[in-house]
């Protein structure tokens, strides 16, 4: 997948991060939903929205984001519908296991850790990365046909030199995964797109 150059982020944070002591993100925080991605989260802040088309092994899939970035932090949530159905348990482990594949490898971060997660009976995966310069924190889940994903950035500069304010930033990072939720949900195993090819898993 197409991925946003980290080099965007890092230099937002200059000003993030300069300005956090200064901000109450308790008084700013309010819920953001959107109709269309059928989700709802609470945010510091109002998002920027965008889509784009990209080419996957599945073939091609339209991602819609949502992206904000203030001095407690930077947030990305994204929902793309896949043009298959996956088949089976096997074939949506094999799936969420490879989710952070491209975005490790693009970035040439180092994986930290993966999770299995769960949201509402949903599968999940969690997984922490570090780059050069970020520090990325990462849920997704796979709900029918669509795939709901979840980002948190934070400089790992930023992390070294002051430990009291990762714990905040950890806190911020944790109010906001924890306040996603999943709104119309479709029955499990219900299609969300028209007329999906079934794969298996041999042939991603």
């Amino acid at each position: 997948m197409k991925r946003i150059p980290q080099a965007f982020f890092l230099a937002l944070f200059v000003f993030a991060v300069s300005s956090f002591a200064q901000t109450r993100p308790e008084e700013s925080w309010k819920e953001f939903s959107s109709t269309e991605g059928r989700l709802k989260v609470a945010l510091p802040g109002d998002p920027t929205e965008t889509s784009t088309t990209i080419e996957s092994g599945l073939g091609k899939i339209q991602r819609h984001r949502f992206i904000l970035m203030t001095g407690s932090g930077s947030f990305f949530i994204s929902y793309s519908d896949l043009p298959v159905r996956l088949i089976g348990p096997d074939e949506v482990k094999k799936f969420l296991d490879h989710g952070n594949k491209s975005e490790v490898g693009s970035s040439k971060g180092k994986l930290q850790s993966v999770a299995e997660i769960a949201l509402d009976g949903y599968p999940g995966r969690e997984y922490i990365m570090d780059t050069p310069n970020l520090k990325h924190r990462t849920k997704y889940y796979l709900v029918g046909q669509r795939v709901y994903e979840l980002t948190v950035w934070m400089p790992t500069n930023h992390a070294k030199n002051a430990p009291e304010m990762v714990m905040s930033m950890e806190s911020i990072a944790s109010r906001f995964f924890d306040s996603f939720k999943i709104t119309d949900k479709p029955e499990m195993g219900e299609k969300t797109t028209p007329e999906p090819k079934e794969i298996s898993a041999d042939k991603k």
